[in-house]
């Protein structure tokens, strides 16, 4: 469930099997109560385009529900991810070498046995 504003009225948004008196995705006007039947598609569209996101041709109610509930997640995720440390050297002729002197090493070691 997520909590957003359409034209100064604020809605509760549900997602598929989220509220126990209506399990398809809905939305609800919070200070009523009341679904706006009828009105939930236009609603949503409207509050997707006011985000910046551009709708696909023929989006349903439920599409328009899924992206409401997306919004800002993955926001949140690029935020707090971190970049992945570096696992493997850089590849330079200090580097090449190194490997190199200690591959040979190796194989003499196992030349030896």
């Amino acid at each position: 469930m997520k909590q957003i504003s359409i034209y100064g009225v604020d809605y509760s948004v549900y997602g598929a099997n989220e509220s126990a008196t209506n399990l398809n995705p809905h939305i609800v006007e919070v200070f009523t109560g009341n679904i706006p039947e009828g009105k939930q598609r236009g609603l949503l569209l409207e509050y997707l385009r006011q985000n910046g996101v551009d709708p696909i041709n023929g989006a349903t109610t439920h599409w328009c529900i899924n992206k409401v509930l997306k919004l800002g997640v993955n926001n949140d995720k690029d935020l707090n991810s971190k970049k992945p440390e570096q696992k493997y050297l850089p590849i330079t002729e200090e580097n090449i070498e190194e490997q190199h002197k200690l591959v040979q090493a190796s194989s003499k070691m196992v030349k030896k046995v």
